[in-house]
């Protein structure tokens, strides 16, 4: 149970615990620092499978407690129960029209008899439903929060320090993806994420056949008025068509400069967003994991961003 938050919330003269597990399984326990557990971890997932590590959110609801969680395909699901007794019944979805981020975080706080729930979906929209789980939910999820689609076109250069890598054979390729930005109140503190990238296929390799980067994530960057744009923790997967072993490529993306770590691809620099919108965003790092483990690698979209917002 190493390395994932633990949820904790005071039950009688103990403290209750939820976690989830290396293989998505939500558990649970009971105890205190002073006398430690009164009894092993144990289950209380039966029909949830959610991301390893995700958290678990526990709340009182008469002598026991309302969870809330995220499953595996972004539903939120809740379910009753305690440490000493289990679940009072099987966990059910109370999702409806929100899908969110699969494992992430559901706030939910004591509500007129219910509980008020809060989650973010993947452009960074903040949702609002009630509900408990034992009536399900009051009415649909509601957004509180404004969000604005900006669409990237343009073109991908990728750059590996690998043999399989002829940069002439690995020509820049259409990238179209967008991006959203939640709340444009302020537009020096606006957030921007990346909402949709689609398969970017890199090019063909002798042997390997193709080589394809899959999107699989970033973090919530940057991108005030004055068109200086950063996107931290992007993360893709470089797949091989007829290898198994594809490898990782995590790195920020930002119109100032990057370089790889062992300096095995040339420097890029890129370029804020001008009133017309084009726009040079870069990235560098290191492959992790397969074929490519430890292979500098290089990251260039040149292209336009619509609208482009003040």
């Amino acid at each position: 149970m190493a390395w994932v938050p633990v949820t904790a919330v005071p039950w009688g003269p103990r403290f209750a615990l939820f976690a989830t597990d290396s293989n998505g399984a939500v558990r649970t326990a009971a105890g205190d620092p002073q006398s430690g557990l009164m009894g092993a971890w144990a289950p209380v997932s039966d029909n949830l499978v959610t991301v390893p590590g995700a958290p678990v959110t526990a709340v009182p609801w008469g002598p026991r407690f309302a969870l809330f969680a995220t499953n595996s395909d972004g539903a939120v699901c809740t379910a009753g129960g305690d440490p000493q007794s289990g679940l009072m019944g099987a966990w059910a979805p109370v999702s409806d029209n929100f899908v969110g981020v699969p494992g992430a975080r559901v706030t939910a706080v004591p509500w007129w008899g219910r509980f008020a729930l809060f989650a973010t979906n993947s452009d960074g929209v903040v949702y609002t439903a009630a509900g408990d789980p034992q009536g399900g939910l009051l009415g649909p999820w509601a957004i509180l929060s404004t969000v604005t689609l900006i669409q990237f076109t343009g073109q991908v250069t990728v750059r590996i320090d690998h043999p399989s890598f002829d940069p002439a054979k690995f020509t820049p390729k259409p990238a179209p993806f967008t991006l959203s930005i939640v709340d444009e109140s302020f537009p020096e503190t606006r957030q921007i994420r990346i909402s949709a990238f689609p398969d970017v296929v890199l090019g063909n390799a002798d042997f390997v056949g193709k080589i394809t980067a899959l999107y699989r994530g970033a973090g919530a960057g940057s991108f005030p008025s004055d068109g200086a744009m950063t996107i931290p923790d992007v993360v893709f997967n470089i797949h091989f068509e007829h290898f198994g072993d594809d490898s990782l490529a995590t790195f920020s993306l930002s119109t100032g400069t990057a370089t790889s770590p062992m300096n095995k691809v040339p420097p890029l620099s890129g370029q804020p967003a001008d009133n017309d919108g084009a726009i040079v965003l870069v990235g560098a790092g290191a492959m992790k994991g397969g074929s490519l483990d430890t292979k500098d690698f290089s990251i260039s979209l040149n292209g336009t961003i619509s609208p482009r917002p003040a």
